[in-house]
């Protein structure tokens, strides 16, 4: 194993009292990830989606790559488990050593000036290196691969919301990825309202998560327009539901879309 491509995975550990009672929740992760960090930069910390929202920014701050060990995927990954299909899971920027240095260079919070094409082509080169290392090596060993964020998220962001234009973003991402789409998208709807809220315990926030509420709501306005391009691969499902309803309903999709999947393949 690459020291870029290590990985660590922690549950919520906290310091409890006598009585029982969690203090610090977090505390133990966030001095075990620094000291890790401190030797391994840019490694790739997974933790439990019980952990408070003050552990992603620093990881970040280390020089880390969070990944949140959240419902929609572990949900994916055990029905994958359950029909025996062999998978590989991979979030953007990537795990490698050139995605994880745009990631740094992208999310930084003293970025503030970076220009919208910059952001776009850093994106596109982001995700042709992670296609390219992670991606097709495993499509083609016959592996589904799951990945958090693909192209659909630059045509919101970039596309729409900075104003470069959903098709020139587009473009520019089928150069980089060779024409290649996913599958199965599945969009969690969350206004921009209340993602601000979700995120308002967080300690520190990147340079997208500092935009103001016009940009949040642009963004999510660009989702919108890029569902309705691309709706028989994007399924959108309330995310603003209690967790189990959410988990329903991702059930449905996914189980359809797996079983079509078995029945091709037969």
């Amino acid at each position: 194993m690459r020291v870029d491509q290590l990985r660590l995975a922690g549950d919520r550990l906290g310091v409890v009292t006598k009585d029982g009672e969690i203090i610090f929740p977090d505390r133990q992760l966030m001095l075990f990830a620094t000291d890790v960090l401190s030797r391994v930069h840019g490694g790739e910390i997974i933790y439990d989606v019980k952990c408070t929202r003050l552990l992603a920014p620093w990881i970040k701050q280390h020089g880390g790559s969070p990944l949140m060990w959240n419902t929609g995927h572990a949900l994916i990954k055990k029905k994958l488990k359950e029909k025996v299909i062999d998978y590989m899971q991979t979030h953007e920027p990537g795990r490698s050593q050139i995605t994880e240095k745009r990631r740094q260079v992208n999310w930084d919070k003293n970025n503030a000036k970076m220009d919208s094409r910059t952001g776009a082509l850093l994106c596109a080169a982001s995700r042709r290196q992670q296609i390219v290392e992670v991606v097709l090596p495993s499509l083609k060993a016959g592996r589904l691969v799951l990945c958090d964020r693909f192209v659909d998220s630059s045509l919101a962001y970039q596309g729409y919301a900075r104003g470069i234009g959903i098709d020139e973003v587009y473009k520019m991402n089928q150069f980089a990825t060779e024409g290649l789409l996913p599958d199965l998208t599945i969009y969690l709807t969350v206004t921009p309202q209340v993602g601000i809220k979700r995120k308002s315990a967080q300690k520190e926030l990147d340079r997208l998560e500092r935009e103001n509420l016009g940009f949040h709501e642009k963004v999510y306005q660009g989702y919108q327009k890029v569902v309705e391009m691309f709706p028989d691969r994007i399924v959108a499902i309330d995310g603003e539901r209690d967790a189990q309803a959410v988990i329903a309903d991702t059930v449905v999709v996914v189980e359809a879309f797996l079983n079509q999947r078995l029945i091709k393949n037969d």
